[in-house]
């Protein structure tokens, strides 16, 4: 099998963003400038591809690789619902090329390699002695007409007498407002590590003159941004990413109101799917959130192979 490993700057980028687009089982979160926002955004980031080539590119499985304190680990792909490997490969041929990465992917010390599949088209990782747990996340089937039902709630009835304004980022001082409204609610959820800094948004942002994939709005009220929302689309996909509000504004339903502005969007646009992003299980403001909207509880998979020492550090973790 011809494999090969390249970094980002070698990847031809007609050719990996065509099995993108032809491949049935790809994602937003395959394409390159998604992985160029995480080589952006953090320094001891780097992204990987192995690619299965002939005269074209045949099959590929993006990583992301983060190497602290010496020690690496690889996903595909982080913070996301989608990853593994994209192509028309037989089982035997994929199981080959998640063989082969893992030899290339653990030749130095590392942690874990992490691969999410959303589509159940990898069971050949547990051959290879990756563990499988299932988290969920939330899927809207816009055709379907409970896709409706949140436009019945109260919530979203009250933000249409709100006199809200909805509209698409325009600036930097916009992006830097957001992120703000990002640190505002990880402190009311009380997280313990801030995942993205600055720089993060900062290359989200400048998607928006570089494709069309991002929909970053925004929620006003007297020229104030009190909520934003940013999705992704891709094929016939709406992709939730992210959002925060100020909590003063909640009572003006803010976040209702964004929910149906993108749903009305997504409907317009002829897309198929709305997907909300995962939820902790512990979050039931969130799953009944999304539950209200016609959002319908799926099952997706997260397979995991750790070295042994990534399982020292994570039983190290469990005591802290």
């Amino acid at each position: 099998m011809p494999l090969s490993l390249k970094k980002l700057n070698q990847i031809d980028e007609k050719e990996w963003e065509n099995l993108v687009l032809t491949s049935k089982y790809s994602s937003f979160y395959h394409t390159k400038i998604w992985s160029e926002i995480w080589e952006k955004s953090f320094p001891d980031c780097e992204a990987l591809f192995f690619i299965l080539e002939e005269q074209n590119y045949l099959a590929g499985l993006p990583l992301i690789r983060f190497k602290k304190k010496g020690l690496l680990s690889f996903f595909s792909m982080p913070f996301g619902t989608y990853g593994g490997i994209i192509g028309n490969l037989s089982a035997e041929q994929k199981t080959q090329l998640f063989r082969e990465a893992v030899k290339l992917g653990t030749v130095k010390k590392h942690l874990r390699f992490q691969i999410v599949d959303f589509f159940d088209q990898n069971k050949e990782l547990e051959k290879l002695n990756f563990q499988q747990t299932q988290p969920f996340t939330h899927l809207i089937n816009l055709d379907n007409p409970k896709s409706e039902i949140g436009f019945q709630k109260r919530g979203y009835e009250q933000s249409l007498k709100r006199n809200l304004g909805i509209r698409e980022i325009d600036s930097l001082e916009e992006m830097e407002i957001c992120y703000q409204l990002y640190l505002t609610t990880a402190e009311k959820h009380q997280l313990k590590q801030i995942k993205y800094p600055l720089k993060f948004y900062e290359n989200l942002f400048s998607m928006k003159a570089n494709s069309n994939y991002l929909k970053w709005w925004l929620v006003l009220k007297e020229k104030q941004i009190m909520a934003y929302q940013i999705n992704f689309v891709f094929k016939d996909t709406l992709y939730y990413w992210d959002g925060g509000s100020l909590p003063d504004f909640l009572p003006d339903r803010p976040n209702d109101a964004l929910m149906g502005y993108s749903i009305k969007w997504a409907k317009e646009n002829k897309l198929n799917f709305y997907n909300l992003g995962g939820s902790p299980n512990e979050s039931e403001g969130l799953i009944r959130f999304k539950e209200d909207w016609g959002g319908e509880r799926k099952n997706y998979f997260i397979y995991e192979r750790q070295s042994t020492l990534g399982k020292i550090q994570k039983a190290v973790l469990r005591f802290l």
